[in-house]
């Protein structure tokens, strides 16, 4: 047979072979065969003839080879009226009927009962400023676990207010106990804060030396009553936040009162706004107890967002170190991150800790300053009035006279906060996709389809859909119908291995079509992940 031959019948199409998207690779591969041909002697005729079967089979292996790698385009449309389904052709991957793996399931919040008694040590008390409320004034107190652990604490609690002198001027009626409708135990997580309200009642004398000190009181179950034997905390109440007025007197002679305050979990942002950088003005700082672990010190590092609105955290501020006289020992920035949405009331926590202290002691009490800006530096407090509780660690690489090595995790994370989700997969991939001509579909049937994904990443990288395995979701309009069907399936994604830049996978689809739609036009949204790439197209549905 001639070569020529061999061309003109690989140009024909069978009558039933379907339209290929790979038929321009077999034009190339065709050419090449007959320009092979033509270099052979024309005095080998044997050799000719030989030459002509191995060129033949050689193609024919090759045109089944692209047959599977390519398959069809894509099912042709049913004629109208035809309810049977169109059959996938070899070479796209089936259809399975899967639903994705389900999302981790968070742990369980403890029962704040479950958990162990929060030690006074291990929290710090922010007073807030007054607000006028009837005749009252209305102050707003939190109060922050610097602890590692989660804890738990009664509430309600007792409280008293005392003027710049330490003179008691506003202290909880002893008939006041730590029972009632509201009280119970809540749970207070590392690094996380409850909020409360304390009201101030009656106030006929002269104005109280500012600044005024709030103590806080505690016990651990009802049986308790709260009193000034209870366990305590002090802080105090923050002046430039309405801090200086004082109540209604409302009955001359009597004396001055606050009520017991019960603590609860702040209550979620509002929002709807443009949230402002943070500033030393809109925090509070706190670091927790110092522990050692092999040879380095470690803590808590809190912040309290007292500003009342939102603000953003910047990506890292720099943590300082700073001996008593304001000399600064160590300095620790951690790799860019983002910036880190703090809500009004909420905490964000990180853990810092130094170690290797090679030369003299400095002066003591040490300092810490969180620089947020060039012009804010938030001074970092501790629950206990003496700061010479943060430590120098021991040296471990003597005779070394470099500072010591300081640092803090890059990271603030909000707490009390539910994480959010993990992202799909499909929501990331760099995937376009592509939907085949829809069938006429009747009722109660099942609409079959192909969906094909194409990997368009711009620097031709491979997208490895075995591995990662997103899931789909199919959203359904019917006719008539105001809302969408939303379903959800697993890909087929194994056979898919891994999907090469500009290289593409085509997917069987099954969509059950209710049996009480309506005869009309339908639309049907299929996307990758959640909020990954999608398509959409139309269809027919007739009885």
């Amino acid at each position: 047979m001639r070569p020529e031959r061999i061309e003109e019948l690989l140009r024909t199409k069978p009558v039933d072979e379907p339209n290929r998207a790979a038929r321009p690779i077999l034009d190339v591969v065709a050419t090449r065969a007959v320009r092979s041909a033509k270099v052979r002697p024309a005095a080998i005729a044997g050799g000719l003839a030989w030459t002509t079967v191995v060129i033949v089979a050689a193609v024919a292996v090759m045109i089944g080879a692209i047959v599977l790698r390519a398959g069809p385009a894509g099912p042709s449309p049913l004629p109208t009226g035809t309810e049977a389904a169109p059959s996938v052709a070899f070479g796209v991957i089936p259809w399975i009927d899967a639903s994705p793996a389900p999302s981790p399931t968070p742990e369980p919040t403890p029962d704040a009962a479950t958990l162990p008694a929060c030690a006074v040590e291990g929290l710090a008390l922010v007073a807030g400023g007054w607000e006028g409320a009837t005749g009252s004034m209305a102050g707003g107190a939190d109060l922050i676990n610097v602890s590692p652990n989660p804890c738990r604490l009664w509430s309600p609690a007792g409280a008293q207010l005392a003027d710049a002198t330490g003179t008691v001027i506003a202290r909880l009626d002893p008939a006041i106990a730590a029972g009632g409708s509201g009280a119970g135990f809540v749970g207070i997580s590392p690094g996380g804060d409850v909020t409360g309200t304390l009201v101030w009642t009656n106030w006929c004398g002269e104005a109280p030396k500012l600044p005024l000190m709030l103590t806080v009181y505690f016990t651990d179950g009802p049986e308790e009553t709260v009193s000034i034997d209870s366990s305590s905390l002090t802080a105090v109440v923050d002046s430039s936040k309405g801090g200086s007025g004082v109540p209604r007197c409302d009955e001359p002679g009597a004396g001055s009162g606050v009520g017991s305050i019960s603590f609860s979990a702040p209550e979620p942002s509002s929002g709807g706004y443009q949230p402002e950088p943070c500033t030393a003005a809109s925090l509070v700082a706190f670091s927790g107890g110092w522990g050692a672990a092999a040879g380095s010190s470690y803590a808590q590092l809190v912040v309290l967002n007292v500003g009342g609105v939102d603000c953003v955290l910047p990506a890292s501020p720099v943590l300082e170190l700073r001996d008593a006289h304001g000399g600064l020992l160590a300095s620790a920035a951690g790799e860019p991150t983002a910036a880190v949405d703090l809500p009004a009331n909420r905490t964000a926590l990180a853990m810092m800790g130094f170690s290797d202290w090679c030369t003299a002691p400095p002066p003591m009490p040490l300092t810490l300053d969180l620089v947020l800006g060039s012009q804010s530096t938030l001074q970092v407090g501790h629950p206990e009035t003496d700061t010479a509780a943060i430590p120098l660690p021991s040296c471990g690489s003597a005779p070394a006279s470099s500072p010591p090595n300081f640092f803090y995790n890059d990271a603030f994370t909000v707490t009390g906060m539910a994480p959010p989700p993990d992202p799909d997969p499909g929501d990331l991939l760099p995937l376009m996709v592509s939907i085949s001509a829809l069938p006429t579909t009747a009722p109660g049937s099942v609409l079959t389809y192909t969906v094909t994904l194409t990997n368009v990443d711009s620097y031709g990288k491979p997208a490895n859909l075995a591995l990662l395995c997103p899931s789909y979701v199919q959203r359904l309009d019917l006719p008539g119908a105001d809302t969408q069907l939303e379903t959800t399936h697993a890909l087929n994604c194994v056979p898919a291995g891994v999907l090469a830049g500009g290289a593409s996978a085509t997917f069987e689809m099954h969509l059950a079509i209710p049996s009480t739609a309506t005869a009309g036009t339908a639309g049907i949204v299929w996307q990758l992940g959640q909020r990954g790439p999608a398509a959409k197209a139309v269809f027919q549905i007739q009885p």
